[in-house]
Protein backbone atom coordinates (compact mmCIF):
# COMPACT_ATOMS: atom_id res chain seq x y z
CA UNK A 1 0.00 0.00 0.00
CA UNK A 2 3.27 2.39 -0.24
CA UNK A 3 2.51 3.36 -3.85
CA UNK A 4 -1.64 4.25 -2.23
CA UNK A 5 0.12 6.54 0.82
CA UNK A 6 2.62 8.63 -1.43
CA UNK A 7 -0.51 9.56 -3.59
CA UNK A 8 -2.69 10.42 -0.42
CA UNK A 9 0.23 11.92 1.10
CA UNK A 10 0.67 14.00 -2.40
CA UNK A 11 -3.25 15.27 -2.88
CA UNK A 12 -2.82 16.03 1.23
CA UNK A 13 -0.10 18.42 0.79
CA UNK A 14 -1.92 20.18 -2.30
CA UNK A 15 -5.50 20.04 -0.15
CA UNK A 16 -3.56 21.91 2.75
CA UNK A 17 -2.36 24.97 -0.08
CA UNK A 18 -6.35 25.59 -0.98
CA UNK A 19 -7.78 25.29 2.40
CA UNK A 20 -7.93 26.54 5.84
CA UNK A 21 -9.70 25.97 9.09
CA UNK A 22 -11.84 28.84 10.56
CA UNK A 23 -13.10 28.86 13.99
CA UNK A 24 -15.45 31.93 13.45
CA UNK A 25 -17.13 29.97 10.64
CA UNK A 26 -17.29 26.30 12.39
CA UNK A 27 -19.07 28.24 15.76
CA UNK A 28 -21.58 29.84 13.03
CA UNK A 29 -21.99 26.58 11.46
CA UNK A 30 -23.10 25.07 14.38
CA UNK A 31 -25.59 27.18 15.37
CA UNK A 32 -26.94 26.88 12.21
CA UNK A 33 -27.30 23.05 13.04
CA UNK A 34 -28.44 24.19 15.97
CA UNK A 35 -31.13 26.28 14.73
CA UNK A 36 -32.21 23.66 12.05
CA UNK A 37 -32.36 21.20 14.72
CA UNK A 38 -29.84 18.75 12.86
CA UNK A 39 -27.74 17.16 15.64
CA UNK A 40 -26.14 15.08 13.18
CA UNK A 41 -24.64 18.09 11.64
CA UNK A 42 -24.11 19.90 14.54
CA UNK A 43 -21.92 17.20 15.96
CA UNK A 44 -19.69 16.91 13.05
CA UNK A 45 -18.33 20.31 13.58
CA UNK A 46 -17.74 19.69 16.95
CA UNK A 47 -15.59 16.61 16.51
CA UNK A 48 -13.87 18.44 13.67
CA UNK A 49 -12.92 21.36 15.61
CA UNK A 50 -11.11 20.17 18.75
CA UNK A 51 -7.21 20.64 19.47
CA UNK A 52 -4.94 21.49 22.34
CA UNK A 53 -6.62 23.74 24.01
CA UNK A 54 -10.24 22.43 23.93
CA UNK A 55 -12.84 22.42 21.55
CA UNK A 56 -13.03 25.64 19.61
CA UNK A 57 -16.63 25.86 19.41
CA UNK A 58 -16.91 25.52 22.96
CA UNK A 59 -14.59 28.15 23.13
CA UNK A 60 -15.82 30.40 20.93
CA UNK A 61 -19.38 30.04 22.57
CA UNK A 62 -17.51 30.69 26.05
CA UNK A 63 -16.11 33.71 24.88
CA UNK A 64 -19.20 35.14 23.10
CA UNK A 65 -20.67 34.60 26.71
CA UNK A 66 -18.13 36.42 28.62
CA UNK A 67 -17.34 39.15 26.12
CA UNK A 68 -21.08 39.70 24.54
CA UNK A 69 -19.72 43.14 23.16
CA UNK A 70 -17.20 41.45 20.77
CA UNK A 71 -19.69 37.82 20.23
CA UNK A 72 -20.15 39.60 16.96
CA UNK A 73 -22.68 37.11 14.61
CA UNK A 74 -22.98 34.75 17.57
CA UNK A 75 -25.89 35.07 18.78
CA UNK A 76 -27.09 33.88 22.25
CA UNK A 77 -24.21 31.69 23.53
CA UNK A 78 -25.60 30.26 26.16
CA UNK A 79 -28.28 28.15 24.43
CA UNK A 80 -25.39 27.13 21.55
CA UNK A 81 -23.42 26.32 24.79
CA UNK A 82 -25.93 23.92 26.45
CA UNK A 83 -26.87 22.64 23.05
CA UNK A 84 -23.32 21.27 22.75
CA UNK A 85 -22.96 19.82 26.29
CA UNK A 86 -26.28 18.44 25.55
CA UNK A 87 -25.00 16.40 22.29
CA UNK A 88 -21.53 15.81 24.30
CA UNK A 89 -23.21 13.90 27.37
CA UNK A 90 -26.00 12.24 24.94
CA UNK A 91 -23.19 10.64 22.48
CA UNK A 92 -19.79 10.01 24.43
CA UNK A 93 -20.74 10.26 28.22
CA UNK A 94 -18.29 13.30 28.81
CA UNK A 95 -19.41 15.44 31.27
CA UNK A 96 -17.53 18.58 31.03
CA UNK A 97 -18.99 20.67 29.38
CA UNK A 98 -22.31 20.10 30.93
CA UNK A 99 -20.72 20.04 34.45
CA UNK A 100 -18.89 23.86 33.18
CA UNK A 101 -22.72 25.07 32.19
CA UNK A 102 -24.23 23.99 35.20
CA UNK A 103 -21.90 26.34 36.94
CA UNK A 104 -22.12 28.67 34.89
CA UNK A 105 -26.15 29.06 34.47
CA UNK A 106 -25.84 30.10 38.94
CA UNK A 107 -23.12 32.03 38.87
CA UNK A 108 -21.89 33.62 35.61
CA UNK A 109 -23.45 37.37 36.03
CA UNK A 110 -21.48 38.10 39.99
CA UNK A 111 -18.56 36.10 38.37
CA UNK A 112 -18.36 37.43 35.14
CA UNK A 113 -15.27 39.98 35.53
CA UNK A 114 -13.35 37.41 36.79
CA UNK A 115 -14.09 34.32 34.54
CA UNK A 116 -13.01 37.08 31.41
CA UNK A 117 -9.79 37.83 33.32
CA UNK A 118 -8.93 33.72 33.87
CA UNK A 119 -10.07 34.01 30.13
CA UNK A 120 -7.97 36.02 28.72
CA UNK A 121 -4.73 34.85 30.59
CA UNK A 122 -5.39 31.38 29.65
CA UNK A 123 -5.55 33.31 25.51
CA UNK A 124 -2.13 34.80 26.79
CA UNK A 125 -0.78 31.45 28.01
CA UNK A 126 -1.19 29.58 24.72
CA UNK A 127 -0.22 32.10 22.90
CA UNK A 128 3.25 31.98 24.90
CA UNK A 129 2.86 28.43 24.67
CA UNK A 130 2.76 28.07 20.73
CA UNK A 131 6.38 30.27 20.19
CA UNK A 132 7.85 28.08 23.14
CA UNK A 133 7.85 30.29 25.86
CA UNK A 134 7.17 27.69 27.85
CA UNK A 135 7.95 29.12 31.55
CA UNK A 136 6.02 32.54 30.77
CA UNK A 137 2.93 29.82 29.85
CA UNK A 138 3.11 28.40 32.92
CA UNK A 139 3.17 31.64 34.91
CA UNK A 140 -0.13 32.70 33.02
CA UNK A 141 -2.05 29.45 33.32
CA UNK A 142 -0.77 29.53 37.05
CA UNK A 143 -2.45 32.52 37.74
CA UNK A 144 -5.53 31.60 35.73
CA UNK A 145 -5.84 28.98 37.59
CA UNK A 146 -5.73 30.36 41.12
CA UNK A 147 -8.76 32.33 39.78
CA UNK A 148 -10.54 29.31 38.93
CA UNK A 149 -10.33 27.76 42.50
CA UNK A 150 -11.20 31.28 44.39
CA UNK A 151 -14.15 31.09 42.24
CA UNK A 152 -14.74 27.34 42.41
CA UNK A 153 -14.88 26.20 38.80
CA UNK A 154 -13.40 22.81 39.15
CA UNK A 155 -13.54 22.07 35.18
CA UNK A 156 -11.56 24.92 34.34
CA UNK A 157 -9.25 24.37 37.04
CA UNK A 158 -8.83 20.65 35.98
CA UNK A 159 -8.31 21.89 32.43
CA UNK A 160 -5.70 24.15 33.36
CA UNK A 161 -3.96 21.43 35.05
CA UNK A 162 -3.98 19.59 31.74
CA UNK A 163 -2.06 22.60 30.10
CA UNK A 164 0.09 23.28 32.44
CA UNK A 165 1.15 19.38 32.24
CA UNK A 166 1.56 20.11 28.49
CA UNK A 167 3.97 22.73 29.49
CA UNK A 168 6.10 20.42 31.42
CA UNK A 169 6.56 17.79 28.79
CA UNK A 170 7.70 20.10 27.23
CA UNK A 171 10.17 21.70 29.05
CA UNK A 172 11.08 18.11 29.67
CA UNK A 173 10.09 18.31 33.57
CA UNK A 174 8.94 15.15 32.84
CA UNK A 175 8.36 13.50 36.48
CA UNK A 176 6.58 16.92 37.46
CA UNK A 177 4.55 16.23 34.01
CA UNK A 178 3.77 12.80 34.50
CA UNK A 179 2.95 13.16 38.45
CA UNK A 180 -0.19 15.81 37.42
CA UNK A 181 -1.20 13.62 34.38
CA UNK A 182 -1.38 10.24 36.41
CA UNK A 183 -3.33 12.52 38.85
CA UNK A 184 -5.73 14.39 36.08
CA UNK A 185 -6.75 10.68 34.43
CA UNK A 186 -7.62 9.45 37.86
CA UNK A 187 -9.79 12.52 38.68
CA UNK A 188 -11.00 13.02 35.52
CA UNK A 189 -12.21 9.11 35.00
CA UNK A 190 -14.18 9.26 37.96
CA UNK A 191 -15.67 12.78 36.70
CA UNK A 192 -16.25 11.14 33.29
CA UNK A 193 -14.59 13.91 31.57
CA UNK A 194 -13.55 11.98 28.63
CA UNK A 195 -11.73 14.22 26.16
CA UNK A 196 -9.25 15.20 29.79
CA UNK A 197 -8.71 11.57 30.09
CA UNK A 198 -7.80 10.95 26.46
CA UNK A 199 -5.41 14.04 26.72
CA UNK A 200 -3.94 12.81 30.03
CA UNK A 201 -3.14 9.36 28.14
CA UNK A 202 -1.45 11.22 25.42
CA UNK A 203 0.99 13.40 26.84
CA UNK A 204 1.87 9.93 29.53
CA UNK A 205 2.79 8.58 26.35
CA UNK A 206 4.64 11.47 24.98
CA UNK A 207 6.78 11.59 28.86
CA UNK A 208 6.89 7.32 28.46
CA UNK A 209 8.87 8.05 24.69
CA UNK A 210 10.81 10.50 26.14
CA UNK A 211 12.38 8.29 28.40
CA UNK A 212 12.52 4.75 25.84
CA UNK A 213 10.24 3.21 27.99
CA UNK A 214 8.68 2.27 24.57
CA UNK A 215 6.31 -0.57 25.71
CA UNK A 216 4.74 1.62 28.43
CA UNK A 217 4.23 4.31 25.68
CA UNK A 218 2.37 2.13 23.17
CA UNK A 219 0.16 1.23 26.00
CA UNK A 220 -0.85 4.77 26.75
CA UNK A 221 -1.04 5.49 23.27
CA UNK A 222 -3.48 2.37 22.44
CA UNK A 223 -5.53 3.99 25.79
CA UNK A 224 -5.14 7.24 24.28
CA UNK A 225 -6.43 6.11 20.62
CA UNK A 226 -9.06 4.33 22.00
CA UNK A 227 -10.53 7.73 24.57
CA UNK A 228 -9.79 9.49 21.49
CA UNK A 229 -12.44 7.53 19.27
CA UNK A 230 -15.22 7.44 21.87
CA UNK A 231 -15.11 11.48 21.86
CA UNK A 232 -15.05 11.13 18.27
CA UNK A 233 -11.74 13.90 18.30
CA UNK A 234 -10.86 13.75 15.19
CA UNK A 235 -7.53 15.41 15.63
CA UNK A 236 -6.99 13.37 18.63
CA UNK A 237 -7.35 10.15 17.13
CA UNK A 238 -4.95 11.28 14.38
CA UNK A 239 -2.03 12.55 16.75
CA UNK A 240 -2.38 8.86 18.52
CA UNK A 241 -2.29 7.19 15.46
CA UNK A 242 0.84 9.21 14.40
CA UNK A 243 2.08 8.21 18.16
CA UNK A 244 1.54 4.60 17.41
CA UNK A 245 2.99 4.42 14.32
CA UNK A 246 6.06 6.78 15.99
CA UNK A 247 6.84 3.83 18.30
CA UNK A 248 6.44 0.91 15.83
CA UNK A 249 8.83 2.72 13.94
CA UNK A 250 11.68 2.80 16.30
CA UNK A 251 11.08 -0.74 17.54
CA UNK A 252 11.70 -1.93 13.87
CA UNK A 253 8.08 -2.83 13.75
CA UNK A 254 7.66 -1.02 9.90
CA UNK A 255 4.70 -2.77 8.83
CA UNK A 256 2.73 -2.45 11.78
CA UNK A 257 3.55 1.42 11.85
CA UNK A 258 2.54 1.72 8.31
CA UNK A 259 -0.80 0.15 8.91
CA UNK A 260 -1.45 2.82 11.57
CA UNK A 261 0.04 5.49 9.40
CA UNK A 262 -2.31 4.33 6.45
CA UNK A 263 -5.23 4.55 8.79
CA UNK A 264 -4.59 8.29 9.51
CA UNK A 265 -3.62 9.26 6.34
CA UNK A 266 -7.62 7.83 5.33
CA UNK A 267 -8.84 9.56 7.75
CA UNK A 268 -7.02 12.84 6.69
CA UNK A 269 -8.06 12.37 3.59
CA UNK A 270 -11.98 12.06 4.59
CA UNK A 271 -12.14 14.93 7.46
CA UNK A 272 -11.05 18.77 7.62
CA UNK A 273 -8.34 18.60 10.49
CA UNK A 274 -5.84 20.85 12.56
CA UNK A 275 -2.58 21.47 10.06
CA UNK A 276 -0.22 20.84 12.56
CA UNK A 277 -1.87 17.34 13.63
CA UNK A 278 -1.23 16.78 9.86
CA UNK A 279 1.95 18.14 9.57
CA UNK A 280 3.25 15.38 12.70
CA UNK A 281 1.91 12.78 10.35
CA UNK A 282 3.58 13.94 7.31
CA UNK A 283 6.96 13.87 9.00
CA UNK A 284 6.09 10.07 10.47
CA UNK A 285 5.16 9.38 6.68
CA UNK A 286 8.23 10.33 5.54
CA UNK A 287 10.37 9.11 8.23
CA UNK A 288 8.54 5.47 7.75
CA UNK A 289 9.28 5.68 3.82
CA UNK A 290 12.30 6.25 3.68
CA UNK A 291 13.16 3.75 6.50
CA UNK A 292 11.36 1.35 3.96
CA UNK A 293 13.81 3.07 0.88
CA UNK A 294 11.00 5.35 -0.52
CA UNK A 295 13.32 7.89 -0.75
CA UNK A 296 11.90 9.35 -3.63
CA UNK A 297 8.36 10.27 -0.82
Amino acid sequence: WAEDAKRHLKQLEEDGKNTSRSTGSAVLDFLAAQHRRDDRAAWNVIAQNYSAKGNEVANSLLEALLHPSSANEVENPASGLAYLAKLELERTGDRFTSDLVNHLDREIPEQRPALAEAQRKMRRAYDLFTTSKYQDAIDNYSEARRIYERLGITTAQLFTEYRLAHCFLFLKDLPQAELMLTRLSVTCQARHYQWLVAQSFYGLSHASYDQSRFSKAMDYSARALSAFEHTADMNGILKALTQLAQANQILNRIDRALRYLNRALMLSMNSPLDPMAKWGMFLQVAFDMKSQGFHEA
